[in-house]
Formats: structure tokens, C-alpha cells, sequence
């Protein structure tokens, strides 16, 4: 297919700015006709409907599409040739690192969890947060363009997938336990847990 996916992942809170995304995709779909829209996610400050019927004022409900929340995230995002995440100041999430790790190029707006994911692993460009829509627009096109750029060879994304997985985490927080508490081994402290979760006979 020669159409290109640009989709979106979040409830539909002002904060995740779900408009700003239209005014980009409206500003993408006048560039060129083959790029196609996806937005998932639940009702927010603003409903589906209501984001349906913005898609539908600005003129491009031809190339939107919302299809509400889906789950796996996994699938929402392995569909996508690009996933703009345009909310500043998220938290560390895990739609950028899912995209990373399956190989899907990200356009992101500067700010906490999102400079902290692409400045440890690549995956995309960053925006400023007063970035116009236009200016996000070519961000999207020039990654678009070249995405293997962009992309982290295979055994790099195992690699991050892995890093990631809750065993991992499990292992850094048991860490933090060991080294907070002297004389105590991360080992001892799982154990000490393994004891306080066992049910009673």
C-alpha cells in the first residue's frame, strides 16, 4: 500500500492535545493525499464523538479513523508507519517504548518522559511544546522520508525490550531495597518478601 499510517495513542484529555493532532494530520493530508490518520483511545475531556465530528469540520474525516480503545497497545502501534505523540510533559510511557521496540518511528514532544526515552534510545525527533502545527508537520514528513534512520536494528530493540521487562524492573527496585537497607542483599530481600506474600497455611 502506498498509504502512510500516523496515529495517535491516549484518552481524550486536552492534555494529550487530540486537536493539535488533527491540525497536523490536516496540515499532512494537504501535503499529500497518501497519509491516513488513526487515533485510539477512550473518552476524556472530550468524547470520540466529539473528535470525530472536529475530523469532520476540518475536512479530513476521510483520512481519520477512531476505532475507541484496543487492546494489545502492541498491535495498535505495530499498524502504524509513524506514532506522533504530541502531550508535552508526559510522564514515562509506555506507548513511546512500545514503538521503539517494535520499530515504529516516533514524532514526540519535548518534555520529561518523552526527551527521556528518545535521549536513551532513538526511535524519532522531538518537538518544542510551542511548535507550530506546520512545524510538527514537517518533523513527521522528514522522519517519514528516511524511517530506517530512525529505527534500532533488531537485536538493539531485543535488547531495550529486555531492559524493560517487568523482571528487570522487579531486579532494579530490589536494588534500590538493598542499598537503602545495609547489610541486606537484593536476594534476602526477595526472599523476605517471597515469605511476607506466602499465604498462611
Amino acid at each position: 500500500s502506498n498509504t502512510l499510517v500516523v496515529g495517535w495513542i491516549g484518552n481524550v484529555w486536552d492534555r494529550k492535545r487530540p486537536h493539535f493532532f488533527l491540525e497536523v494530520a490536516a496540515e499532512l493530508a494537504k501535503r499529500n493525499t497518501r497519509y491516513r490518520f488513526v487515533m485510539f483511545g477512550r473518552d476524556g475531556d472530550h468524547t470520540v464523538r466529539d473528535i470525530r465530528q472536529r475530523a469532520l469540520d476540518m475536512g479530513i474525516h476521510w483520512a481519520t479513523a477512531l476505532p475507541g480503545f484496543r487492546q494489545p497497545v502492541e498491535a495498535n502501534i505495530a499498524c502504524l508507519d509513524l506514532l506522533l505523540a504530541p502531550a508535552p510533559r508526559e510522564p514515562f510511557g509506555r506507548a513511546l517504548v512500545e514503538a521503539i521496540v517494535l520499530g515504529t518511528p516516533i514524532v514526540a514532544t519535548r518534555g520529561a518522559g518523552h526527551s527521556e526515552i528518545v535521549g536513551a534510545w532513538g526511535g524519532g525527533l522531538l518537538a518544542n511544546q510551542d511548535d507550530t502545527p506546520q512545524m510538527v508537520a514537517q518533523l513527521c514528513s522528514d522522519v517519514l522520508a528516511d524511517p530506517d534512520r530512525y529505527r534500532q536494528p533488531s537485536a538493539r530493540r531485543e535488547e531495550i525490550a529486555a531492559s524493560l521487562s517487568p523482571r528487570s524492573h522487579a531486579e532494579r527496585v530490589l536494588g534500590i531495597y538493598s542499598r537503602a537497607i545495609p547489610g541486606r542483599s537484593a536476594k534476602q530481600e526477595h526472599t523476605h518478601h517471597e515469605r511476607r506474600s506466602a499465604p498462611v497455611a
